[in-house]
């Protein structure tokens, strides 16, 4: 059975930056590149302020280790090396196969010149491993130059290569041993008496014969090759346990710290050198996230950066002569440390770009058209993401955390708000107040947020403690309790749920005991508590009743799980673990109803305009839908989820109800039918979904990822029909950084479609005419109707065109929904930190499995039957025969044709070119054997100009390189072919390519090879070629007036210019033709209508005179009324019911 295509197509992935895989640099020309693994793919970022500048393909396994050369990048995947250039796959080298199999892993490479060396481990046999050592010539994929086998047992697990070392590296071994290895002749030199540790890391250091090691122990050893001997140790090197008590660096053996665990992936991984003038520093890391400065003059401890990576740190590199230092870590982060010019000055943070360093678990759109997202994950981070912009992406401030941290020496995120739980937000009171509420696990207050400063607001959202009367003061804690209880519920609970209301002056927080409380969010004070009446108020004592209020218990009788309000302000509608639904009139803050619901509740939303309500039961897993106008009675009833609902939201339609369970699937329900529409596995569960109100774009949040990943809607981007009712799951991969072959590939042919490109631009080559008979034009055999074909397999898997940050979400999406994807992405954070430069960075990232070759191949057979195109002209042909189809061109190529006068007024230079003042300084003379310089005139000059070219394009001509002979001179062109093009194929000399096609396409009664001749040409080109028409008749009709025989224009006349007049005539009526053809067709509209306003105020005197153009002009008309008349009654409608509205006001 054939499988329905998903509602939700994978779009991209946001929020990565880097993994645990250490990053590549390399240094070009002025500029410094970072490569760093993201899953599948890998980014590379310009150093300078850490902006994205490319993302490569999507590889066919996890990255393990990188190498980059220039345009050439290298990524070890399994036991095999993937060459791309740029983001195109460039080639494969195959490991030479062991045996009969071949299951070696690659897990270091280095660029020595033009050769490429390859670190692998061999297994040998059940539970034993080897190494050696690949290398190759860069380039030639099909075989190695040399393969090193390394000692028996000696398992590798880095290298490096000391300067001035000619041709040799040094390996070290997971036993602590290393080796010093000529890749070139394949000979082991020599073996070092080595350490009882494994060498995580071998870096060259700026003293020759000396290399830094970096041991699974947490040492860092400087250690002598020449002499095989270890110059300095520094223990604790890792920085474990420096929280607790620090271990000083020294020679000696390793000291193990308090509560420190030594070995294991607590050991040093990372060294990095300083270069240049001024102190010299090692720096150090490792899986304690910490990095260690040790002064190697003094042999001691120089500073020391804790809590520089919340995870452990993967690479430390030293720009060369700078004092400038770049980590990595495993916490998805890239960060810049600055040394300052004080001696013992710690590094400070410069710059960074940083996504979650834990799973997200709540996830919303912001603002109208859903351009931003607001996330929060378990690394207590809160964050806004721009799909659109990926420098807005940022992390909104939590007010100078990292002082406080580093004042009160404890850890930063000990300082932080906890995990976010529930979040809302509105765009009313954006530049006013805070316009973002959010309700953090363990915490008794809800927190303001102000977005527009990206910052947390000044207010804390905490209801007040009621004061204990006089009378009853001496009952002590026990009437403070009860208190409490009579005036909306207990004081102190965790915040469960939040609200902000449609107008953005009111926030409702609703707490773990049940007491739901409304803040006013400009002031942050407290504006009452919504409570039911008191069961027994004569019970209560008057001393415990404030004067002029009346005794109330708590909104629920267990935690609150939601809380929502309409569009009006009218209706507030909250529900609680105590099974009960309630309605409360809003600014009475009064209970209205009251609804039963059949177990208790897990999830709700609210649909503010038709106030529709949804809840999921967390015990039976089902949804029960509500209309709380209605006195909240229930309209729909949906089951099918296996286990507990995790999120849930209804459109901004309110047609669709979408749900996520821990089942692992995404269900889209129908209201209005009260059927399922589709069932969604995408990958891990979902925590969080968020639905754009554009309905454009899906965004949704996984267990263990730590990246927001988009869906592009194919309701919105496809056709509708194509998705019936079923309950049938379908598979969905999730999103990755580059988009997957066939949609590349898709979107590569709608761009040269777009952009007129293999249309046969005018001198290019022969065309062919469509719809000419057979034998007609046989010398023009290039045919501009070929609109490209599929790149080959490389291309196709590598084919990330690199995006702007500026490339609109819905334009990658709507190619996505014929098949489309963004190259890049992430909006990751990229901050300055406090101190530098505001400068906000831009960036991609995202990771995910990609899809396979038969899926790509299927996606691409279904997108070319979606996108519908004229096989000629590139154009989209009408969906009915009556709707117009727009022609898809750039909106300034027809635009710029209605206003060309106007550009050209406006281009037009102030003030006339001024003569020179004075001869230049050296005078062009003519090369002579006579003493005396002769000078050559300007003339002269310009005739030996003139002779060069020609000689040039007449041996491009014969070497039939067109293109070539036309870019040298277009004046020596147009003189030698008379406008005409000059390859095969041309049309004849006199007349133009534009016109050629249109006589041609009058002749054969389609004018198609004309129109996709016409999509190509600029503004600038259609209007010299219309005034070029009207240029002709015009002198014709001149020619005719002096010789007085304006009588015999109807006539079959014998002259030379009754000729020529009839021809231009003839030419003016096949383009009204032409243009009447396609717009009763109901193609090309906008382009067609650009190019009749500039036919029609060229011509049109010659339209009023002549009887055969004003008779075409006459059916020309006939088509564009009916088409105006629809057009100008739906225009009316619309205006009579907004002006009904208007005055119902």
């Amino acid at each position: 059975k054939i499988m329905p295509p998903p509602l939700f197509k994978p779009f991209r992935a946001l929020g990565y930056i880097t993994d645990s895989v250490p990053f590549a640099v390399q240094r070009r020309g002025k500029e410094t590149f970072v490569t760093v693994s993201v899953g599948r793919t890998f980014q590379v970022y310009n150093c300078g302020k850490l902006t994205l500048v490319l993302v490569g393909p999507q590889l066919a396994g996890s990255i393990r280790c990188l190498a980059a050369k220039g345009d050439l990048t290298f990524a070890g995947v399994g036991h095999d090396i993937v060459e791309c250039k740029r983001m195109h796959r460039s080639g494969l080298y195959r490991s030479p196969p062991i045996g009969s199999s071949n299951s070696s892993k690659v897990l270091s490479m280095l660029v020595m010149g033009d050769m490429l060396l390859s670190l692998e481990e061999v297994p040998l046999q059940p539970g034993k491993s080897g190494g050696r050592l690949v290398v190759w010539r860069i380039g030639q994929h099909d075989k190695p130059m040399n393969c090193v086998s390394l000692p028996e047992g000696f398992v590798p697990t880095c290298m490096a290569h000391p300067d001035t070392y000619l041709n040799k590296v040094v390996v070290g071994s997971s036993s602590g041993q290393m080796v010093l290895l000529n890749f070139v002749t394949g000979m082991l030199l020599y073996t070092f008496s080595g350490f009882k540790s494994a060498v995580r890391s071998v870096t060259s250091s700026p003293a020759l014969d000396v290399v830094g090691l970096a041991l699974a122990d947490g040492r860092a050893v400087l250690y002598n090759l020449k002499y095989d001997e270890a110059v300095a140790s520094f223990a604790n090197a890792a920085g474990v346990g420096l929280g607790d008590t620090l271990i000083g660096g020294a020679e000696g053996a390793p000291q193990v710290p308090v509560g420190g665990n030594v070995g294991g992936s607590m050991g040093c991984t990372a060294l990095s050198f300083r270069t240049g003038a001024g102190v010299p520093l090692m720096a150090a890391a490792g899986g304690a996230g910490v990095i260690t400065v040790w002064n190697l003059e003094e042999r001691r401890l120089h500073a020391v950066v804790k809590d520089a990576h919340d995870a452990p740190v993967v690479c430390l590199h030293f720009f060369a002569g700078e004092p400038l230092l770049m980590s990595s870590g495993a916490d998805n982060a890239l960060k810049h440390w600055v040394f300052d010019n004080m001696a013992d000055a710690a590094p400070r943070l410069l710059r960074f770009r940083s996504g979650h360093a834990a799973p997200p678990t709540v996830v919303a759109h912001y603002g109208e058209g859903g351009l931003r997202l607001l996330a929060a994950g378990s690394d207590r981070a809160f964050r806004v993401f721009s799909t659109i912009q990926d420098q807005q992406s940022r992390e909104l401030s939590q007010k100078h955390v990292g002082r406080k941290a580093k004042k009160l020496k404890v850890k930063e995120a000990d300082l932080k708000l906890g995990r976010v739980i529930a979040l809302d937000a509105g765009t009313v009171r954006e530049r006013d107040w805070c316009n973002v509420i959010t309700a953090h696990e363990g915490e008794s207050a809800a927190f303001v947020w102000r977005l527009q400063h990206f910052t947390l607001g000044e207010h804390e959202l905490r209801p007040p403690t009621p004061v204990v009367l006089p009378s009853a003061s001496g009952r002590g804690a026990t009437n403070q309790t009860k208190l409490e209880e009579v005036t909306g519920g207990r004081i102190g609970a965790a915040a469960t749920a939040v609200c902000l209301s449609p107008c953005g002056n009111f926030g409702m927080v609703g707490s773990a005991s049940g007491r739901l409380d409304r803040y006013n969010m400009q002031s942050g004070l407290h504006r009452g508590c919504y409570g039911r009446p008191h069961p027994n108020p004569t019970d209560i004592p008057n001393s415990l009743v404030p004067p002029g209020q009346k005794p109330i218990v708590s909104a629920h009788m267990g935690p609150v799980v939601g809380v929502a309000v309409d569009s009006c302000n009218r209706l507030m509608v909250s529900c609680g673990l105590d099974k009960v639904l309630r309605i409360w009139d809003f600014k009475a803050m009064k209970v209205l109803h009251e609804v039963q619901l059949p177990s208790s509740p897990c999830r709700m939303a609210l649909h503010p305009g038709s106030c529709l309500v949804a809840v999921a039961s967390g015990d039976t897993h089902g949804i029960t839908v509500y209309d709380i106008e209605a006195n909240g009675r229930l309209v729909r009833r949906f089951t099918g989820h296996e286990d507990r609902v995790t999120s849930l939201q209804l459109s901004a339609d309110c047609r669709w109800l979408l749900s996520a369970s821990m089942d692992g699937t995404l269900r889209v329900w129908d209201v209005p039918a009260a059927q399922c529409l589709q069932v969604l596995r995408l990958g891990p569960p979902v925590t969080s979904l968020s639905l754009s109100p554009s309905l454009d774009m899906l965004a949704t949040t996984h267990i263990n990822r730590r990246g927001i990943y988009l869906w592009s809607n194919q309701a919105v981007f496809s056709d509708p029909s194509l998705f019936v009712h079923s309950s049938k799951p379908v598979d969905v991969t999730l999103p990755s950084v580059s988009a997957s072959a066939s949609e590349l590939q898709q979107q590569q042919q709608q761009l040269q479609q777009l952009s007129g490109q293999k249309r046969g631009r005018g001198g290019t080559g022969g065309v062919t005419i469509a719809g000419m008979a057979k034998g007609e034009g046989n010398d023009h055999k290039d045919s501009i109707a070929d609109n490209g074909s599929s790149s080959s397999s490389d291309d196709e898997e590598g084919t990330g065109r690199k995006r702007k940050v500026g490339d609109g979400a819905v334009d990658g999406a709507a190619s996505a929904g014929a098949s489309s994807g963004a190259s890049t992405s992430t909006g990751a954070t990229g901050v300055e930190a406090e101190g530098a430069s505001s400068d906000e960075d831009e960036g991609y990232a995202g990771a995910g499995s990609s899809s396979s070759s038969e899926e790509m191949e299927e996606d691409a057979g279904s997108a070319a039957e979606e996108q519908k195109r004229h096989p000629v002209t590139g154009a989209p042909e009408p969906l009915a025969p009556e709707m117009v189809t727009l022609s898809l061109l750039p909106r300034a190529q027809w635009q710029s044709l209605m206003h060309l006068e106007a550009i050209k007024a406006r281009n037009k230079p102030l003030q006339p070119p001024k003569k020179p003042e004075a001869a230049p300084f050296f005078l062009p003379t003519t090369p002579s054997l006579a003493p005396n310089p002769v000078f050559t005139p300007l003339e002269e000059q310009q005739r030996q100009q003139a002779q060069q070219e020609q000689e040039q394009l007449e041996e491009a001509a014969a070497n039939n390189v067109g293109n070539a002979a036309e870019e040298l001179s277009k004046v020596m062109h147009t003189l030698k072919s008379g406008g005409g093009a000059n390859a095969k194929g041309a049309p004849p000399g006199g007349v133009t390519t534009f016109v050629w096609l249109l006589r041609a396409g009058s002749d054969a009664g389609d004018f198609a090879s004309f129109m996709a001749h016409a999509r190509g040409l600029s503004a600038a080109a259609l209007d010299r070629e219309v005034r070029a028409l009207q240029i002709l008749a015009l002198a014709e009709e001149d020619e005719m007036e002096a010789a007085g025989m304006m009588s015999s224009r109807g006539s079959k006349g014998t002259s030379e210019g009754v000729g020529a007049s009839s021809e231009a005539l003839r030419d003016v009526a096949a383009l009204l033709d032409c243009l009447d053809q396609q717009l009763a067709a109901g193609t090309n509209f906008e382009f067609c209508q650009a190019l009749l306003q500039l036919v029609l105020q060229v011509h049109g005197d010659a339209v009023v005179q002549q009887p055969l153009l004003r008779s075409t002009a006459q059916r020309l008309l006939g088509h564009l009324k009916p088409v105006w008349g629809r057009l100008d009654t739906l225009m009316q409608d619309v205006r009579c019911m907004v002006g009904y509205f208007g005055n119902l006001q």
